[in-house]
């Protein structure tokens, strides 16, 4: 390609300098027809001509070969005596040498033109090369406002060819109107004509082309100087942002899709983001704070809120940004006295925030609680101080049972033993009062890994007098490792084994087995027994407290199956039955796996 050039190039300048020779030729020709008039006057006046068209086609090499090559013919062929190239006088050479430096300073001054031309003919390229690669619409107008030319971005937004929009007023070509409606905005030239300077025009403008479609841009005016510094014109530059404009719109949507969506929460929420500022709050929030979102966006959390530094609350926001877990707690915030349900969520934006105040439900828990104390104690109390009377009539009525023994008739002895069995249940009764008012204590306990096997252990060693009497099976499995209280594992299998016993058919031999079977993250344990069965009627029944089915029959307070449910439940388990009455029944309880962790 290179060498392609090259000889093109090459080829061009010899025709120059070819024309250079040639043109003094021509010169003489037509200088020697003019000798019958001129004789030997002006012998160079054709020759001027020569030189400047050499010069001008080829500049100052071709001109200066001209010149010199047209002085010889003249000196040959016009200057007596014709036919040598020796001057006969001082005139003639100052001739010679005048033509020689007048057309020296020709082919210089054509050179110098030639060069200033080529040299704006490639500037003239590069700028409409330039032009033609910016990718930005411009259009160029004079201060008239009359376009001067369009490139070719300009050209295929507007639907205008160059050619067809020059010499047309702007207006008529870059008109621009408000988006989304036909009030026209404000003319970019006019702006940049009066002012002189830089602008920008108004956000949310559209383009009307010709075919009129609108096309929304973004765009800038600028004014055009001429070589004086005078105002000569303006210059608009601008851009096609429909895929912009179509995604802020979209997003625009969607912050208010958000907004909506916030507002419509009943829950109070807010969001902080990576530097703990409060981005975003909705209608409930405020509500609920009690102070305007215009106070509480872009300020730091714990600038709004100092007292939560160094408690429970910051130490939780923290944590689960840090770890990208989400965290729950309920936290008291001491200046206004006053507890909230928070839950947090960390995301790539910040920390989502959900609370709700829960003041009145902490008040009736601590109530409650207050009262379950006074409740205990008042049992305590009552029992003590009932236990002592009890136990002397049940004394003094046994003995004069024994001391009248004989003495009686039949239906007074039945009143004493009426009155002593009477005696037992109430003190069964006080029993089972006491040990249902310590249910509470259950809630204090820290679960920790408990192998429930060495606790059913436990509890068979407590039972084992109940089992010889009653000559039952107890069979069990291998039984897994749970999260709950040692305690309170030995407590559910004594309460189910020793039910077992109790409930059993006069015919049969008591035969009870446990197992356990993983369920998710749960063990599910098992306790069957071959007893008497309970009626699905009486199936929820039996977990309340106090509820017997079988009144004075069988011995017990009603209070061991309702202990079972409180400590299951204490550790998110469940406790139900299936039984079919006469045919035995099956108790299951559910308990934490160790390995898959607790929260309390």
């Amino acid at each position: 390609m290179e060498n392609r050039l090259a000889q093109s190039d090459a080829r061009r300048r010899w025709r120059l300098y070819a024309i250079a020779i040639l043109a003094p030729f021509l010169a003489l020709a037509v200088r020697l027809p003019l000798n019958f008039v001129l004789a030997d006057k002006v012998p160079y006046m054709t020759f001027f001509a020569a030189t400047a068209v050499s010069a001008g086609f080829g500049g100052l090499g071709p001109g200066l070969v001209s010149t010199f090559v047209g002085a010889a013919l003249a000196v040959f062929y016009l200057i007596p005596p014709t036919g040598s190239f020796v001057l006969r006088d001082t005139g003639d050479s100052l001739g010679l040498g005048l033509f020689l430096s007048v057309g020296s300073f020709i082919s210089y001054l054509s050179g110098r033109l030639q060069k200033a031309s080529l040299h704006e003919n490639a500037l003239r390229l590069l700028f409409q090369q330039t032009l033609v690669s910016i990718g930005d619409a411009i259009i160029s107008t004079d201060e008239q406002k009359t376009v001067r030319l369009l490139n070719p971005v300009a050209e295929r937004l507007t639907g205008w060819s160059s050619a067809e929009a020059r010499g047309r007023p702007i207006q008529e070509i870059f008109s621009v109107v408000q988006e989304g409606t036909d009030g026209v905005a404000v003319d970019p030239v006019d702006r940049v004509l009066q002012s002189g300077k830089v602008v920008g025009l108004a956000n949310h403008t559209e383009l009307i082309t010709r075919t009129g479609r609108r096309i929304p841009i973004d765009d800038s005016g600028a004014p055009i100087f001429d070589q004086n510094g005078q105002l000569a014109g303006a210059v608009l530059v601008f851009r096609d942002i429909t895929a912009r404009r179509e995604a802020e719109l979209a997003l625009a949507a969607a912050e208010k899709r958000s907004r909506n969506i916030l507002g419509s929460i009943s829950e109070a929420f807010f969001l902080l983001d990576s530097e703990w500022r409060i981005a975003e709050i909705n209608s409930a929030g405020t509500r609920l704070i009690g102070i305007p979102a215009s106070e509480l966006l872009g300020r730091v959390y714990w600038d709004v809120f100092p007292a939560t530094v160094g408690t429970p609350l910051e130490t939780a926001f923290r944590k689960a940004l840090a770890d990208r877990k989400p965290v729950q707690l309920e936290n008291r915030y001491d200046p206004w006295e006053r507890w909230y349900d928070v839950s947090a969520y960390p995301s790539d934006e910040g920390l989502s925030v959900y609370f709700r105040e829960i003041t009145e439900k902490k008040q009736s828990e601590a109530a409650l609680q207050r009262l379950n104390e006074d409740l205990k104690q008042f049992t305590f109390a009552a029992t003590h101080d009932v236990r002592e009377p009890l136990r002397m009539i049940t004394v003094y009525v046994q003995m004069l049972q024994r001391r009248l023994e004989g003495q009686l008739d039949t239906l007074s002895d039945t009143y004493i033993t009426q009155v002593v069995n009477g005696a037992h249940r109430i003190s069964r009764l006080m029993d089972g009062l006491l040990q249902f008012s310590r249910i509470g204590e259950i809630e204090a306990v820290e679960p920790c890994r408990v192998d429930a096997e060495p606790a059913f252990r436990e509890a068979i060693d407590d039972l084992q007098i109940a089992i010889r009497e009653a000559g039952a099976v107890v069979e069990h499995e291998l039984l897994p490792s749970v999260m709950a209280d040692d305690t309170h594992v030995r407590q559910l299998f004594q309460n189910l084994v020793g039910n077992a016993l109790k409930y059993t058919r006069p015919s049969a031999t008591p035969r009870i087995r446990i197992s356990a079977q993983r369920e998710g993250s749960l063990w599910v344990f098992a306790v069957h027994d071959n007893g008497i069965g309970i009626a699905p009627k009486h199936q929820e029944q039996i977990f309340l407290p106090f509820r017997r089915l079988h009144g004075s029959e069988i011995p017990g307070a009603g209070i061991g199956l309702a202990t079972c449910k409180r400590i299951v439940e204490r550790y998110h388990g469940r406790i139900w039955v299936e039984s079919s009455e006469g045919e035995g029944s099956t108790f299951y309880f559910s308990l934490p796996a160790a390995e898959e962790g607790f929260r309390a």
